[in-house]
């Protein structure tokens, strides 16, 4: 019975930790754009940066066969949008690959000839500020959990939604110190974007239609 479990991963298989960078005049920008033209392919690729999916368990979250299935998986391994990063069994026996992106997230940008090579380096920043500032927060919840209760370290915001049966005000969000810290975190983040105003197009983890 030790066949039918999933195989280790090899260091070629795991996902890449970092960021995606491509500038519209990049050579491959075009099959990037080419790949996800369809919009069958960016529903797929969207799946995929939920959560990593054999061939079968994506047509069925995407509702279309298993052929069209494979034949958008093909497109964007082409592109090196997504790579098997697992190997799984059927219940009768039969392998099966799990895709997954091989980025952590996809940026597409444009920006003035010449400031190019900065504003890469200014988007690698962000996104690596935004990953740093996650972990700090998390981390944060984790040590006041050490130390505490854990309902001690909740912020209670509530909305006063009136319950018709008793004509109570029932609390609706909870928040943890480390989720304070990060949604503050990222306001700092975005109003410095904003303040310098970069020309910026990029799709992260999600890509619109």
């Amino acid at each position: 019975m030790s066949g039918l479990l999933p195989r280790p991963l090899t260091n070629k298989q795991k996902p890449r930790n970092e960021s995606k960078l491509l500038s519209i005049d990049d050579d491959d920008a075009e099959e990037v754009f080419s790949t996800l033209s369809a919009t069958m392919t960016r529903k797929i690729l969207s799946e995929l940066y939920d959560t990593p999916h054999t061939a079968s368990d994506l047509s069925e979250e995407v509702d279309t066969s298993i052929q069209n299935t494979k034949y958008h998986l093909e497109k964007l391994q082409e592109s090196d949008l997504i790579d098997i990063i697992d190997t799984r069994y059927s219940s009768s026996g039969r392998e099966m690959n799990v895709y997954a992106p091989t980025n952590k997230s996809l940026v597409l940008f444009a920006t003035e000839s010449g400031n190019e090579s900065t504003l890469r380096e200014s988007l690698s920043r962000l996104v690596g500020s935004i990953v740093i500032l996650a972990i700090v927060s998390r981390s944060i919840d984790y040590f006041i959990q050490l130390f505490r209760e854990p309902q001690s370290q909740n912020i209670n915001l509530s909305l006063e939604v009136t319950s018709s049966a008793k004509g109570t005000v029932n609390p609706m969000i909870y928040l943890s110190v480390g989720d304070l810290i990060f949604i503050l975190g990222l306001f700092i983040i975005f109003m410095m974007i904003i303040l310098r105003r970069p020309l910026v197009y990029g799709y992260y983890r999600k890509f619109a239609n």
